[in-house]
């Protein structure tokens, strides 16, 4: 039986999702070939360091697998859980958890390496899934001197750019950022194939701390980056879970 028509007879005869934690799925009797997509975890953001430092950078998504398989019987599963953002002035958020289903894999999106030390010529540095080669949008750096935080990469992987102005430029599907020209703002979250990145939260020079970097929505996107504050930095926003759907025909 070809491909086209095992679609062709009606669709799958069952769909099954899976948002969160570990377990065993069982095939059908029956079913000979079945279609997993899978999302690894997004990775939280950064926090700032607080006092007139670089804005924290975003998460990355997780990478996006879409594959047909002809698996039987028994297979263990386990959905990449999301990344914390950072919660201490100038630290890291945590990496996005792989998603697996059987000898499947979909990695789960990485952290921005440090917090960020842009210049006034703050690009992209975007942090893609490790040994990702595909869907999968890094997160933008923090901002640097007079800059803005970057915009997170798109569902593709591809990053966008900040001019020495701080004007976001180039792909703008990733999550937009604001800044201080003193107190730089953070990166925005990459977007995954099924979620949108957290925004950067902007610095602020008002006595206080900055807002907390943007959770991510959707399945497998990352956090948003905090700005600096002239007290203290906001936390990183969180990175959203991955997702497994397991179609079967």
């Amino acid at each position: 039986m070809t491909l086209l028509s095992q679609f062709a007879a009606g669709g799958a005869k069952r769909t099954t999702v899976y948002t969160t934690g570990t377990g065993t799925h069982t095939i059908l009797t029956g079913s000979t070939m079945q279609r997993i997509t899978m999302v690894g975890g997004g990775a939280g953001g950064n926090r700032s360091q607080a006092v007139t430092g670089n804005g924290g950078g975003g998460g990355a998504a997780g990478q996006h697998q879409q594959i047909f398989t002809s698996l039987s019987g028994a297979v263990s599963y386990q959905v990449g859980a999301a990344g914390p953002g950072g919660a201490a002035n100038g630290t890291v958020g945590t990496a996005g958890g792989n998603s697996r289903f059987g000898p499947l894999l979909a990695r789960g999106g990485a952290a921005a390496a440090g917090v960020q030390q842009g210049g006034s010529n703050s690009a992209i540095q975007g942090q893609m899934a490790s040994g990702s080669t595909t869907a999968g949008g890094g997160g933008g750096n923090g901002g640097g001197s007079s800059g803005n935080g970057g915009y997170g990469g798109n569902a593709a992987g591809v990053p966008a750019s900040v001019t020495a102005a701080g004007t976001a430029t180039g792909q703008s599907t990733g999550a937009a950022n604001a800044g201080s020209t003193t107190f730089m703002g953070g990166g925005g979250g990459g977007d995954s194939a099924m979620g949108v990145g957290g925004s950067g939260s902007a610095g602020t020079d008002s006595g206080g701390t900055s807002a907390q970097g943007g959770d991510a929505t959707g399945y497998g996107a990352g956090g948003g980056g905090s700005g600096s504050g002239s007290v203290a930095s906001g936390r990183g926003g969180n990175g959203s879970g991955g997702i497994i759907i397991v179609e079967e025909f």
